[in-house]
């Protein structure tokens, strides 16, 4: 069952964390809110190094 969270979540967002092999987890708790997560794959060298 989608919550209005869920619905409202942005759908760009979950293309550009999708087009990079990672995934997007939704929690809400009534009374308590909603937790967005973005889980991405760890880089294999940092950004910049050779």
């Amino acid at each position: 069952m989608w919550s209005a969270a869920r619905q409202s979540y942005n759908f760009r967002s979950h293309g550009i964390v999708k087009q990079n092999g990672g995934h997007i987890q939704l929690n809400t708790e009534r009374g308590r809110g909603t937790t967005c997560r973005i889980f991405l794959p760890m880089a294999e060298a940092p950004a910049g190094s050779s």
